[in-house]
């Protein structure tokens, strides 16, 4: 995977001197080339899209399905679900507040002429009522057809829960048919990941022949935006440590020191369990059936730092389309951004789950190529975010079920 981010940013450096190149060239030789080079890119993304739906699907599915043991698994787990989902939306809430101000200030505005359909499609801002509607889909199948994502989560939450209250069997059946999907869409993404730089240097020449070394500076104010935002939502670790978890913070920041360096060079929240767990129950002695709780759930489904990528990512395209999007259009941005987090993979290379949210924000889908390209460095950072985050609420649920820090002991429930 670090083989592959390298070559994806040599296909940026590669694509901007190509495009710099075409920009010199007369007239029909250079719209020659990019007539060329552009399909080859949207192929490569059309490749990607072609695996979202059915992804987040059956992802949903499966978290959705599998609540029911978690959920009895074991004292605090709907205190823990319910923290989730409540730091999740937070750190949505304020990427859509701080990323258009921290753009706006890097990032130029209308340095590419938006498609003409998704121009359309995101100036018409959806009234309230509109909004509501399309939550509940009327036709599952034409939602996942139209890349109506929000609808076709809600649909597959509810399919999930459903399951539930049908035979263990059963469900059981429906959640390993889900993972057979699952396993073999991430092949097929993984396929095309392969192919990656050559898809990338096929998007970046086009817009670097438009824009020229702008497109450079773009995607560095990116990753400075990127950056500030993982510190901001990472700092709201340590605060909930301190404040709700009852953890001096040098005691805190020593025993996640070992995991945020583990997270930052596989990229993995998986990859940190081991490590979690170890700081959770050695450094911070936090009780096994807090601990054994919390953090094999939060680094398999809490991704708290995903919408720093899917929300300001979509931003960010926006922007540099000239596309305006309302208030009205960042509700359900973020609402999809919170819903599809939790079907993120704990592995490298996870951002281009942020399809769903770019299709709601109605921004081209052909930003998440140039994205994805320059991922490594932001995935590193939004990783080390998710691993202090699983700790943190690890800390705030051992408090709530009694147990003193330091003690590594709950203590009995009253009553």
């Amino acid at each position: 995977m670090q083989k592959l981010s390298v070559q994806m940013v040599i296909a940026v450096v590669f694509g901007t001197i190509a495009g710099l190149i075409v920009a010199a060239m007369p007239g029909p030789l250079a719209s020659g080339t990019i007539a060329v080079a552009g399909p080859v890119g949207t192929i490569w993304v059309n490749a990607i899209l072609m695996t979202v739906v059915p992804l987040v699907v059956v992802n949903v599915i499966i978290a959705s399905a599998s609540s029911a043991e978690r959920r009895s698994a074991a004292r605090g787990a709907t205190a823990t679900f319910g923290m989730f989902i409540g730091v999740v939306t937070a750190s949505g809430v304020i990427c859509a507040l701080l990323s258009p101000g921290l753009l706006a200030l890097i990032v130029p505005s209308g340095a590419l002429p938006a498609p003409p359909l998704v121009a359309g499609g995101a100036g018409a801002q959806p009234s309230f009522s509109s909004l509501v509607v399309s939550i509940v889909p009327q036709n599952p199948v034409k939602a996942a057809a139209d890349g109506a994502m929000l609808g076709l989560i809600v649909f597959s939450l509810l399919f999930g829960f459903a399951t539930t209250h049908i035979a263990a069997d059963q469900r059981a059946s429906i959640v390993r048919l889900s993972r057979a999907v699952s396993d073999a869409l991430l092949v097929i993404v993984q396929w095309v990941l392969r192919v990656g730089p050559i898809g990338v240097f096929a998007l970046v020449l086009p817009v670097a022949a438009r824009i020229g070394l702008d497109v450079l500076r773009s995607l560095a104010g990116y990753m400075v935006v990127v950056v500030v935002l993982c510190a901001v939502v990472t700092a709201g670790a340590y605060v909930l440590a301190v404040t709700l978890g009852r953890t001096a913070p040098g005691r805190f920041a020593r025993a996640l020191a070992a995991p945020q360096a583990i997270a930052f060079g596989s990229r993995s929240s998986l990859a940190t369990l081991p490590s979690l767990l170890q700081a959770a129950e050695d450094d911070l002695k936090l009780p096994p059936e807090a601990s054994g709780l919390v953090l094999p759930l939060a680094t398999a489904m809490l991704k708290v730092a995903a919408p720093v990528a899917s929300v300001t990512g979509a931003i960010f395209i926006a922007r540099v389309y000239g596309i305006h999007l309302g208030a009205a259009r960042m509700i359900p941005v973020v609402a999809t951004a919170v819903l599809t987090s939790f079907g993120v993979p704990g592995v490298p290379n996870g951002a281009w789950t942020q399809l769903p949210v770019f299709l709601v924000a109605g921004v081209p889908a052909q930003g998440m190529g140039i994205l994805l390209a320059v991922d490594a460095i932001p995935d590193a950072l939004r990783t080390v975010t998710n691993v202090s985050i699983d700790l943190a609420i690890a800390t705030v649920i051992a408090r709530w079920m009694g147990a003193e820090p330091g003690t590594g002991s709950a203590a009995p429930a009253d009553g």
